[in-house]
This record gives C-alpha cells, sequence and structure tokens, in this order.
C-alpha cells in the first residue's frame, strides 16, 4: 500500500516537471503576442527609422508654395457679391474683407484689422497686396479715404479701384461717381499707387445690374477678370 502511494507520488511529480518544460518550450518559440502599448511603440520608432521616399532612396522633400504672395479684397457689397458669385476667397492666398453697407469708418475701425489679423495668420506668405474698392455708400467722404490711403500706402502696397457705375438708381448719380473716381484717380498718381478703373470699361461695355446697385454674376465676373490681370502678387 505504501509503495503505491510513493508510485503515484512520483508520476505527479514526474508530470509536474514535464508540464513546466512543455510550457517553458511554448513560450520561447511561438511568435510574441505584443500588448497594444508596446505595438503602439514599435510602429512609431519604425515610422523615425524609416522616412517615405519616392522608392530611390532619397526622402521626400516638403513642396515648394507656387506662391509667396497674399491678396486681400477689401470692399462693400459689390465684393460681397464678387466672391458669392466666384468664389474669391480660397483661404490659401486669396481673401475678401467686405461687408454689406460700409465705407470709410468701417475700412479704419474694423477692415484694416481684420486685413492685417489675415497676414499674421499666413507667415508663409511673404508679400501682400490690399486690393480696395470702396466709396458707394459714402461719396461724401472723398478726402478722408485719400488721406488714409496716403498713409496706408508708407507700410502696404495697395492698389485702389474705382468706384463702379449704378443702372439709374434713385440715390446716386453716375455723375458724382466719376467725380469721386477722378479725385482718387489723381490723388494715387502723386502717391504712386497702383489704379484700376473698371467703371470706363463697364460703362463702355455695357453691364447688367439686376437691382440698379449690384450686378449680376456675368458683370462680376468680367470686373475680377479686369482685377486679377492686376492684382495678383507673384
Amino acid at each position: 500500500m505504501k509503495r503505491t502511494g510513493k508510485l503515484l507520488l512520483l508520476i505527479f511529480l514526474i508530470a509536474i516537471v514535464l508540464g513546466g518544460l512543455m510550457y517553458l518550450w511554448v513560450s520561447v518559440t511561438r511568435p510574441r503576442d505584443f500588448g497594444w502599448s508596446e505595438l503602439t511603440t514599435v510602429l512609431v520608432k519604425n515610422e523615425e527609422e524609416e522616412p517615405d521616399t519616392d522608392n530611390d532612396g532619397v526622402p521626400d522633400q516638403e513642396e515648394p508654395l507656387p506662391y509667396k504672395g497674399g491678396v486681400i479684397y477689401i470692399g462693400d457689397s459689390r465684393f460681397v457679391g464678387m466672391n458669392e458669385a466666384l468664389g474669391v476667397d480660397n483661404g490659401v492666398n486669396h481673401f475678401v474683407v467686405a461687408e454689406v453697407g460700409q465705407g470709410y469708418r468701417w475700412m479704419v475701425n474694423e477692415a484694416l484689422y481684420q486685413a492685417q489679423q489675415i497676414e499674421d495668420s499666413h507667415p508663409e506668405l511673404t508679400d501682400w497686396r490690399y486690393v480696395i474698392c470702396l466709396g458707394i455708400n459714402d461719396l461724401v467722404n472723398l478726402s478722408e479715404y485719400i488721406e488714409k490711403y496716403r498713409e496706408l500706402s508708407a507700410t502696404k502696397s495697395l492698389m485702389l479701384v474705382s468706384v463702379g457705375p449704378v443702372d439709374n438708381y434713385p440715390d446716386i448719380q453716375n455723375t458724382d461717381v466719376e467725380a469721386f473716381n477722378q479725385s482718387i484717380l489723381e490723388s494715387t498718381k502723386s502717391m504712386g499707387i497702383p489704379y484700376i478703373d473698371y467703371y470706363s470699361v463697364l460703362q463702355s461695355e455695357g453691364f447688367e445690374a439686376p437691382d440698379h446697385l449690384h450686378y449680376s454674376d456675368e458683370t462680376y465676373g468680367r470686373i475680377y477678370e479686369i482685377l486679377s490681370t492686376v492684382a495678383e502678387v507673384q
């Protein structure tokens, strides 16, 4: 009886030893099962050690920007309409700061600050031009406009745009628009500021103004065509 008990104990001990050896063999020979945190560490390390290439062994280089200049269009409801019709503001190197019914005081108190914020938020652009078309809502502020443009031209690259014509609009006469434009034109010559006269182009070619003040999409397209040939900063 005692002998049988010793034999069973021996068999039990042998089974334990064999089981331990089998576990050790499996642990060493099977593929490693990574935990999530370990796998993440390995992937990050591999990405750092093996940068992307074009399959030629040469690491990818950052593509240079196709432009270095930014253009900010500053204006009233007519620039609002042009942007809505054509999508001028691409948020990359073309921007529009415009608001319905505004003029000189809005430009000084709000628009120029917004334009500066755009510049500050795009340090990758090194050359900027402000394309300004204001005055239809406050032709009486002619002298204020001229003085502000003179001040701005000392620090900013400006391009001034004529006020466009109206089509029998009850509160505004084209003769007053023409007088405003002529004074701005004469001032820009003395200040060396580029000036675009799209007023004369529309009067010569014809234009559509469904509400007698704001233009059709086709006319906005013609205006932007005129502006963009000169306004671009490369």
